[in-house]
């Protein structure tokens, strides 16, 4: 299997996992209302992701844009409807600011052609100005957020804002009255591996943040584990998939019925603990690729500082694809 494939069937794994609506509700409770519980699962309602939208010019006639997220849930809450969508990145997205934008922007988009449509279904009267706008001085839009959930153990060295794409001419006087007019754009970004605020999530979000933060130091995982153990007896096979690919280790699912009600579920504590060691062989490997790799091109210094300095060595690791 390719890298690619790979990627594609780890953001699938996840995708699954978050798209339980207890699961997104805690991610948007947790992050946004700072783990006060205002959005209840039975709210929310899965809206496609995938849209196929025109967009007029001036001129009349526009051209297609196609848009696809992760994960976009509408919730009916105590502010009416809002539309919460959730974009999964293992890798960091550089244009990430541009491109969540665009997706937002498209959200809007698609919000107001809606509206039109049913006005021109039901012949409301439009003046001049409504009718050139497609959208009546009545008229109301939900707004969208959007959360960057992003699982890479790699440092985000990315913008968090669109000005931080803009040349470093912009941030001197000049550029910097022209950045009055122009709006800032951010990304509201879950970085996994350093979430600090565990007590926001509740559920198996809290458990397996938490598990993710012990990765590197197999005693304190294990503590983890054995310390929430009641949890780890009896997980879901989805949040099993999730693991895995948080642990960087091959799938591996031997389940068995659950009694009662019905659901497969199974004994995680002795698998996590092979599970754990798939993933030390696998980084073991990863390391021994980049010894190789640096030690044909001579680069002995490079070697010396990578076992020294765990930050250069991802950076290593970034830099030859391993």
């Amino acid at each position: 299997m390719g890298e690619k494939e790979i990627m594609r069937e780890k953001d699938t794994v996840i995708k699954e996992w978050l798209s339980d609506k207890g699961r997104f509700a805690d991610l948007f409770n947790g992050v946004v209302f700072g783990g006060e519980q205002m959005i209840a699962p039975e709210d929310l309602e899965i809206i496609q992701g995938e849209s196929n939208l025109w967009v007029p010019d001036k001129k009349g006639s526009g051209r297609a844009v196609q848009r696809y997220r992760d994960i976009t849930m509408r919730w009916k809450g105590r502010m009416s409807f809002i539309v919460l969508a959730s974009e999964n990145q293992t890798k960091v997205h550089y244009a990430a600011p541009v491109r969540n934008m665009l997706y937002d922007s498209l959200s809007y988009t698609e919000q107001i052609e809606r509206i039109w449509k049913e006005h021109l279904r039901k012949k409301d009267k439009a003046t001049e100005a409504e009718y050139l706008s497609h959208f009546l001085k009545s008229d109301w839009i939900y707004p969208v957020v959007t959360l960057i959930f992003y699982y890479g153990e790699e440092l985000w060295d990315g913008s968090l804002d669109l000005y931080g794409l803009f040349p470093d001419s912009m941030n001197d006087p000049g550029g910097e009255k022209i950045k009055k007019y122009i709006p800032n754009y951010r990304i509201n970004l879950v970085d996994l591996y350093r979430i600090d605020n565990l007590e926001c999530f509740h559920g198996d979000l809290q458990m397996i943040f938490g598990m993710v933060k012990y990765k590197e130091d197999r005693k304190r995982f294990l503590e983890y584990v054995q310390r929430h153990r009641n949890f780890f007896q009896k997980i879901e096979p989805e949040t099993y998939r999730a693991i895995c690919v948080l642990l960087n280790s091959p799938v591996k699912l031997d389940l068995r019925e659950e009694q009662g009600d019905g659901k497969e579920k199974m004994d995680m504590c002795k698998a996590l603990e092979e599970l754990y060691q798939d993933g030390v062989e696998k980084g073991t490997e990863r390391v021994n690729s980049l010894i190789k790799i640096l030690g044909a091109l001579g680069r002995v210094a490079d070697i010396i500082r990578a076992a020294e300095d765990q930050e250069y060595q991802k950076q290593l690791f970034a830099e030859f694809g391993l």
